[in-house]
């Protein structure tokens, strides 16, 4: 599609970069799990937005490719972003979907494309100083570029956010969160999100390491501090044995726990003890589902309403270069190569 006719149309067109999990594979599986489940790749994503168009893809596997037109709907297909450069094909949003260490290249050659926003999976690049380059680098250009800390789309957490910085909860005391399968891959998301929740943390130490993804991204037990010197327990479990994801927060006046990797948000409030005269405990109130399933349909909408009408992104660059700065930070404590448990 010519420029000037992608951008005379709210319809946005699409190229996906990298045709894995991430990118459409999750929800290629969908036979596998009930449909209300939800939507949680980029192309499920833009499929269920009307105001996109998914109209390309980059893909070096070419039964890859091939398998993701023909699931998708994606007229165009090329081996590299280099031959999608020179065909002269033009796009609105590139989503970019391969693998951490190859976003730094990816996300760069884009800047010579172009489109008029980026969507990249997290973690931005895996180094500190490449993200900075490249978030200092779209800024120059004045082009949008949208990071999948995905929890911040979801409409549920978004209202917890605006709960909490009300008062509503008083002051935090503090935080717990679990998580395993890499610091950067799964304990960067944890770190977003209660950084989106409660505010800027601070790497405080290191106690443990648990080697249960790749080498060089080992699941940390951590201590962060936020505001008002509150801190942030992180506690690493074993991807190997099940995945965990789970928050909790204390507050003065209870405790909200994230569980089931975002899914369900449980509220347990104070109240005066039954049992014990002038004490104050907690009691379950309820657990409700969150927005999880429709949080990556959130977020493209948000894309689009970025780009169509200026509004702000929920979730960018400089959000997803704090949370990998504080990973590097962590992963400096810990020395890299320290040996941990197996």
């Amino acid at each position: 599609m010519p420029m000037s006719a992608a951008r005379k149309s709210k319809t946005l067109s699409v190229l996906i970069v990298g045709c894995g999990a991430i990118a459409g594979g999750y929800d290629e599986r969908r036979p596998t799990r009930a449909k209300s489940a939800g939507v949680f790749t980029h192309a499920g994503a833009y499929r269920a937005h009307k105001g996109y168009h998914l109209a390309a893809c980059v893909e070096p596997d070419a039964k890859r490719r091939k398998a993701f037109m023909a699931r998708w709907g994606v007229k165009q297909g090329f081996a590299s972003l280099g031959e999608c450069l020179e065909s002269g094909a033009a796009f609105d949003v590139a989503s970019i979907c391969v693998p951490t260490p190859a976003h730094a290249a990816q996300l760069e050659a884009l800047l010579a494309f172009p489109v008029r926003a980026v969507f990249a999976e997290k973690p931005l690049t895996g180094a500190p100083a490449d993200s900075r380059r490249i978030v200092a680098a779209y800024a120059k250009a004045g082009r949008p570029l949208a990071v999948n800390y995905f929890r911040r789309f979801d409409p549920v957490l978004r209202a917890l956010k605006r709960e909490i910085a009300a008062g509503a909860w008083g002051r935090v005391h503090g935080a717990v969160g679990y998580y395993g399968k890499g610091l950067l891959n799964c304990g960067s998301h944890l770190i977003d999100l209660l950084a989106y929740l409660w505010g800027p943390l601070a790497p405080r130490a290191v106690s443990g390491r648990l080697d249960d993804h790749l080498p060089n991204d080992p699941s940390l037990d951590a201590v962060l501090e936020g505001p008002d010197g509150g801190l942030f327990h992180l506690v690493a479990t074993d991807s190997r044995a099940f995945f965990d994801f789970e928050l909790q927060i204390t507050t003065d006046k209870g405790r909200l726990a994230i569980e089931e990797q975002g899914q369900r948000l449980r509220v347990r409030r104070v109240q005066s003890s039954p049992l014990f005269a002038g004490y104050r405990v907690l009691v379950s109130e309820r657990r409700r589902p969150t927005g999880f399933g429709r949080a990556l349909v959130e977020g493209v909408d948000n894309l689009h309403r970025c780009v169509t009408r200026g509004e702000a992104l929920l979730s960018d660059g400089t959000n997803a270069l704090a949370a990998e700065e504080i990973c590097a930070a962590l992963l400096a404590m810990d020395g890299g190569a320290q040996g941990g448990r197996p």
